[in-house]
């Protein structure tokens, strides 16, 4: 038995999940942590890749992280599927930038984007330094500013820098707030 059939006869021990892999159409799978929604979403995919939708059709499989795509990627990968220029398997970014914008930048008249990117961390942490200090200039003491920067706050209104993190990095918001 390959491993594809293996992971399928799996699913079927498993109602809930064989009830979201046998599903025709499109299926929401909401499921906590650790209940195997990663392999019922690599191996219906596989399955589907392999018996379903033939070449050169394909299919996307959007995340929203970089480690879940890698992990989705190799996981399908270990089901036996051969790779597809016409099968996606990435973040929402990802999939946004080189499958929307770059490829019809030019359609569109934005021959400008047809070569854009997604930022690195030193590029973010660059752009995210750079917007701070345009909008909290730079003083000689800077020991009270979030995250090494200084703000000037107005009256009543104290400065904020929260990160909400991710397991690949941090979403930074800064701002104002009121006094608590």
């Amino acid at each position: 038995m390959n491993r594809l059939s293996a992971s399928v006869n799996d699913l079927k021990t498993n109602d809930r999940q064989w009830q979201a892999f046998t599903t025709e159409g499109h299926c929401i799978v909401l499921a906590p942590p650790g209940s195997g929604k990663t392999k019922l979403l690599t191996t219906r995919m596989a399955f589907d890749l392999m018996n379903k939708i033939p070449e050169p059709y394909g299919a996307a499989c959007v995340t929203l992280t970089i480690a879940a795509a890698e992990e989705l990627r190799r996981r399908i990968e270990e089901l036996g599927v051969p790779g597809r220029a016409t099968v996606f398997i990435g973040t929402v970014h990802s999939f946004a930038l080189n499958r929307i914008v770059v490829p019809f930048a030019a359609l569109v008249g934005r021959p400008e984007l047809a070569h854009a990117s997604i930022a690195n961390k030193a590029e973010e942490k660059a752009a995210f330094n750079s917007a701070l200090n345009s909008v909290f200039p730079r003083r000689a003491d800077d020991r009270d500013r979030p995250w090494g920067h200084r703000v000037n706050a107005p009256p009543g209104m104290i400065p904020y820098c929260s990160p909400i993190r991710q397991p690949e990095g941090a979403i930074v918001s800064a701002g104002y707030g009121t006094r608590c």
